[in-house]
């Protein structure tokens, strides 16, 4: 379980559906949207991308290479999540 409740960072609190109140990462489903805390479910359960690159690709033996993230000078940018 990622434990993250405790950080500060508005856009951490955003990410995990964080909504200011005590009952802050709600399961509900409006309207066919999804939960306020989709994105810490998914990242839960299935992991960061490294994460599952690591547990797919990095034992048969593929490099990241230019897959690797761009602060390591190659190809892979996500956006910030806001």
């Amino acid at each position: 379980m990622l434990d993250v409740g405790d950080d500060t960072d508005p856009a951490l609190q955003r990410f995990i559906g964080f909504n200011g109140d005590a009952e802050a990462a709600t399961d509900e489903v409006v309207a066919g949207s999804l939960p306020e805390d989709f994105a810490l479910q998914v990242v839960s359960q299935v992991g960061n991308y490294g994460e599952i690159f690591d547990r797919n690709l990095a034992s048969p033996g593929v490099e990241r290479a230019l897959n690797a993230q761009w602060t390591d000078g190659d190809l892979m940018y996500s956006p910030p999540f806001v």
